[in-house]
Formats: C-alpha cells, sequence, structure tokens
C-alpha cells in the first residue's frame, strides 16, 4: 500500500500503491506536501511499473502550490527515472524540489489531473445554461454506482429526431437487458463464466433485429401509431478516459465540448449537419479510486469491448449496445467511433486506425486522420499508425471495428508530454495544448461531417449553404435541385477559409464532357473571396469521373485575392490550402485531359476519398 518513509531529514521514500485489485500498474500518483520550515527536498517515488516511460527523456511531475492558481509542470529534466538498488532494483523516480514556506501546501502529480468531480461540475454548468444544443442524459452506472454520462450535440430540430430514435432504441435495449438479466441470475456468483446474455456472440443479423426496426416508423406516446419518413442522420461517437490515468484525454475530450457547443462557424456547421454522441468519461470509477489502468475490480476495460459484461464492465457493455443498436436503425448513419486516449512513451499526437482488408479502401479509412493534420500540426499525419497488432483485439478501435464494419473506428492518441519535432522533443504540453487539439478535433470532425452530408441523400438543414446538383440548377432552399441528380457540391464558407463563397451551375462551364449518366455536359464553377488563394492540386485519379479543371477566364475576371475552379466530377477531389501565393496556373492548353499545373510552392496532396460524390475543399492551419 501506500507509504511515506523518511530516510533522513532531507530525503522521503513514497511508496505507490498498485491499481485496485490489479498488482501490475503502480504509475499514476497524486498527493500533497507541506514541510514545518522551508526545505529543499528529495522524493523518490518507490515501485514505478512501467520501463519504458517519457521519464527518461525529460518529463518531470507537475506540482501546485495553494498559494496559487493552476498546475504547472517541473523544469524539464529534473526528474530522474532509473533503477535503484537501495530499493532491490525497484524502478525509483526522483527528483528535488524546494518547500518556500511552512504555510504553503504543494500538490504533486503524474500529469494535470482531471478528476471525476470535476467532469461533473463541468457538465451541472453546461446543464445550468439550458443549450437548445445540447442534451445530457445516463446512459448506465458503474459498478459503483457513479454516473456514465451520455452527451447528444446537435441542432435542435437533430435532436428532436434523435429523441425518437433513442426512445426506440432504449426501449429495445430495456427489453434484451431484462430477458439476459433473467437468464443469468443463477450464474453472477461465478465470476469464472460470462452471462449468456452476450450481444457480441449473436449473429449481428439478429443483434440488428432486435435492436433495430423493421422500417423507420415512430410511435409517439399517447397518439398511437404515427410513420413517419425519417431523413438520415449522421452520427460521430467520440469516448475519453477509458484508462483513468490517461488525464490528457480528459483535456482534450473537454476542448472537443466547448468547441461543439460554441458559436464558432465549424460548431454551427457541424450540429446542422450530425449528431454527436460523447461519453467523456468511460471509466469513473477507475478515476475515482486514482488507478492509472483498471476499473473498481481490476479489468483494463479497453480489453473488455469484446466481451463485455453488465456486471463486470457495465459502461462499455452500455456503450458498445447503443452504438451497436444506432448503426443497425434505419435513419441513422454511424460514420465514425473516436476513442481519446494518451501516450506514456510517445511524443506528439497521432492516430491508430484499423488497416482496411482491401487497399482500395485506404484513402476512405484516412479521411478522418488526414482532416486531423490539416487542423493541428500537432496531429500530422504523417504519424499515422494503420495497426492490426493482435495484442489490441479487445480495444475499442479493433472490437468496434470488426462489429460495425461500415463505420470507421479510430484511437486519437496524445503524448503525457510534449510535441514531436522530428525525432526530437518539441514544446512542452500544457492543458492548453490539450484543449486545443480538442479544438482541432471538432473541426476534423466537421470535414467529415460535411463530405458524409453532402454524399447522402441531399436534404440540406442549412438554407444558407450552397448546393448544387447534377441535374438542375443551384438550390438554396434547402430542398434538392434538379431531377434527382447526384449531390455534387455543398460547403459553407468557413471550410473553404473564405470570407464569402459563390457558386453557380451550367451546362457548359467546362470544354470536357462529364459522364456521370453518360450524355451529359455538366459543370460547377465555384469561387471565394479571402485573403489567399486555395491551391488545387493535380488530378488525384485517372477516370474520366474526376476532372479538376481550372477556369481560366473566370479566374482572369475576379481580380486579386479571388480564385475560381470549374469542377467536372462524379467522385470526391479533396484539395488542400495553403499559406504560400498563388503565382499562376493553367490547365495546359486545353492539350492535355484533366491536367491542372500550379506555380505554387509547398503545396501537399490530401487524397481523395473513394466511395464520396462531392467535392470538400479543406484549410490547411
Amino acid at each position: 500500500e501506500a507509504r511515506l518513509v523518511c530516510t533522513n531529514p532531507l530525503e522521503y521514500d513514497l511508496y505507490i500503491r498498485p491499481d485496485t485489485l490489479n498488482e501490475r500498474h503502480r504509475i499514476w500518483f497524486f498527493f500533497s506536501a507541506r514541510c514545518s520550515r522551508p526545505t529543499k527536498a528529495l522524493l523518490h517515488i518507490v515501485g514505478y511499473s512501467k520501463t519504458k516511460s517519457l521519464y527518461r527523456d525529460g518529463m518531470a511531475p507537475v506540482v501546485r502550490s495553494s498559494a496559487a492558481s493552476g498546475w504547472q509542470r517541473m523544469p524539464t529534466g529534473s526528474a530522474y527515472l532509473y533503477r535503484s538498488p537501495r530499493h532491490g532494483q525497484k524502478y525509483v523516480l526522483s527528483f528535488p524540489f524546494m518547500f518556500d514556506s511552512p504555510d504553503i501546501t504543494y500538490s504533486f502529480a503524474y500529469c494535470y489531473p482531471y478528476t471525476y468531480s470535476y467532469l461533473q461540475r463541468f457538465l451541472h454548468t453546461l446543464d445550468s445554461k439550458n443549450l437548445s444544443c445540447y442534451r445530457r442524459r445516463l446512459l448506465t452506472r458503474t459498478i459503483q454506482a457513479r454516473r456514465l454520462d451520455l452527451i447528444t450535440i446537435s441542432s435542435p430540430a437533430n435532436l428532436a429526431v434523435d429523441d425518437m430514435h433513442e426512445r426506440e432504441i432504449n426501449n429495445r435495449i430495456a427489453e434484451k437487458m431484462a430477458v439476459g438479466a433473467a437468464a443469468n441470475k443463477t450464474s453472477r456468483q461465478d465470476l469464472t463464466r460470462a452471462p449468456s446474455m452476450e450481444p457480441s456472440t449473436l449473429d449481428s443479423r439478429s443483434f440488428c433485429g432486435a435492436l433495430g426496426s423493421a422500417n423507420p416508423s415512430i410511435r409517439s406516446e399517447g397518439t398511437g401509431s404515427v410513420e413517419a419518413t425519417l431523413p438520415p442522420l449522421i452520427y460521430l461517437f467520440v469516448s475519453a478516459r477509458v484508462h483513468p490515468g490517461e488525464t490528457p484525454a480528459s483535456f482534450v475530450m473537454h476542448g472537443l465540448l466547448r468547441f461543439l457547443l460554441s458559436d464558432e462557424p465549424a460548431a454551427k456547421a457541424i450540429r446542422e449537419v450530425a449528431v454527436i454522441k460523447i461519453v467523456p468519461m468511460l471509466n469513473p470509477d477507475g478515476v475515482f479510486l486514482g488507478n492509472y489502468r483498471v476499473n473498481s475490480v481490476g479489468l483494463d476495460l479497453n480489453r473488455m469491448w469484446a466481451a463485455s459484461t453488465p456486471w463486470a464492465s457495465p459502461t462499455i457493455d452500455a456503450v458498445r449496445m447503443l452504438a451497436q443498436a444506432y448503426t443497425h436503425r434505419p435513419g441513422c448513419d454511424v460514420r465514425v467511433f473516436l476513442d481519446m486516449h494518451a501516450h506514456s512513451t510517445a511524443m506528439g499526437g497521432f492516430v491508430y486506425a484499423n488497416a482496411p482488408n482491401a487497399p482500395r479502401h485506404m484513402e476512405q479509412v484516412a479521411t478522418f486522420p488526414r482532416a486531423l493534420g490539416n487542423h493541428s500540426r500537432e496531429l500530422s499525419f504523417d504519424r499515422t499508425k494503420f495497426c492490426a497488432d493482435p495484442s489490441k483485439a479487445g480495444t475499442g478501435r479493433r472490437a468496434m471495428g470488426r462489429m460495425l464494419p461500415t463505420v470507421h473506428c479510430y484511437t486519437l492518441e496524445v503524448s503525457f508530454f510534449c510535441a514531436a519535432s522530428g525525432n526530437s522533443r518539441g514544446d512542452v504540453y500544457t492543458p492548453k495544448s490539450y484543449l486545443e487539439m480538442g479544438i482541432a478535433c471538432g473541426n476534423a470532425l466537421n470535414d467529415i461531417a460535411q463530405v458524409a452530408f453532402q454524399a447522402g441523400n441531399g436534404s440540406l438543414r442549412n438554407p444558407s449553404t450552397p448546393l448544387m446538383t447534377s441535374g438542375g440548377s443551384e438550390s438554396n432552399s434547402g430542398k434538392r435541385a434538379g431531377n434527382g441528380g447526384r449531390l455534387l457540391f455543398a460547403a459553407q464558407p468557413a471550410l473553404l477559409g473564405f470570407e464569402s463563397v459563390s457558386s453557380s451551375l451550367s451546362g457548359n462551364a467546362g470544354a470536357r464532357p462529364f459522364n456521370g449518366n453518360g450524355n451529359t455536359r455538366i459543370g460547377t464553377h465555384i469561387s471565394g473571396r479571402g485573403p489567399q488563394p486555395p491551391a488545387i492540386l493535380r488530378r488525384l485519379s485517372s477516370s474520366e469521373n474526376v476532372v479538376p479543371h481550372a477556369n481560366e477566364r473566370g479566374t482572369g475576371s475576379m481580380g486579386p485575392g479571388t480564385y475560381g475552379v470549374g469542377i467536372l466530377s462524379t467522385s470526391a477531389v479533396t484539395f488542400t490550402t495553403s499559406r504560400s501565393q498563388l503565382i499562376s496556373f493553367s490547365d495546359g492548353g486545353g492539350q492535355r485531359d484533366g491536367e491542372v499545373r500550379a506555380a505554387l510552392a509547398g503545396v501537399t496532396e490530401v487524397g481523395r476519398p473513394a466511395g464520396f460524390s462531392d467535392v470538400m475543399l479543406s484549410r490547411r492551419s
């Protein structure tokens, strides 16, 4: 157990207690100390269980004084992790500290704390604001009866539709859980035997039938049966803190929540087209108990996604069943499942993605990491890892990816310590750094949601967004234009990085044929005014249906600071902006089909996500 031993008047040994019912993990510490007089002491954290650690790369604990507000990291390189002969070759973390005054209490921690109580206060504050785009509900209780909160963020209209979906799903889940509880009433005392009511062992179609609805009709309470055709809603699932000691993940989540509820243009845009389901703390018991890795019964919940049970891992069981239910329900289009973590041995931030079975699906899987890299240099796409490690088969990313093959599942990892500058140490992270990463996540999710929405049924909830289709003229009314053609382009000015955006549709906008239906010549023209022009990249596919086309005449007539692009396409082409200035561009004089050359320095290719039917322009920060 944790204890303090004074080895001499200026030296103290502090023994870390293990995680609850799990002797393997002795990492997280959070304690306070006060001296009777000004003293410089040497503190030894004894029994540290992790052999690889960022403490070997210069990381130091964080400290807070009762005389000042906020946590600060101690100077880089001031802590030393080593095997100590005096402590029986156990790993010891040692650091000196100057206690300035007997009236001041100092608190020390492994990393910036983010407690269960702090989360509850934050959520209560949000509750008190009565925001029309925010809803908080109790998803389930932990083993020790703490709350597992489910936060839903979207527009009021979308929330009303989601309420109907959620009510139907909750009823069906409750029915299945009641049947399972009755079937397993006699087996709960035997911890070596899993309950027979285990959704992951059921056939996915039977589970879909149990939780989904045969047709998308809603039964209104008190009014009988009412059938309604519901527009497909895009869903994004985000969770954090399955490992209780990974506090940076909570700061990233905090930043995401604040962004999604803000008046930022991108936040408003994503609320119009998607419903974001957020579980901000997956392991409340572990956080409250001060564990690093496990819950209150010693289980690593991030290895339980494939075999969770309502009695040993109720939080994982509830989230998994909810995500499955929404994925299989008609009218719900679940696109992303993102789980946030912190990394104790790596610098910087990166994304783990599931390696696709077919190489042709790689670009689809890479869409979110690319978008995230566009919005944060700390989360560069170059560091993305497409992982199929068998030891991680029970993690949320891997298990949910198998159960929900139509959903792109990711793990976001951010360093406990600092940014990565090549192979060297970059800037040391602070809570503000993590909050900014949360904002970047929000912007990246918005990019994904906009593309998914534009590729959907064309039902546009934001009447101010330009809508282009391949079957008719421009429409800003929120309804699909033309004769049922595929949605070609719809974008917000903020998404483009422009101050304003205008668009038009013409049957003779380009010199090359548009082969969407074999006989129609259709092009779109998009122009925008902003501080700098976006860069149009080289053609990313040899397909005749992917033809970026530079409209020189249009561009020349718009003057400085304005850039127009003619697009002929039925597939998505993703471009990126750059801080560099466009010098000139041409389409090769009309001689080379689809090739665009831009005299532009520092342009990097974002790629073309397969399977989409629109154009997305995103701004690199």
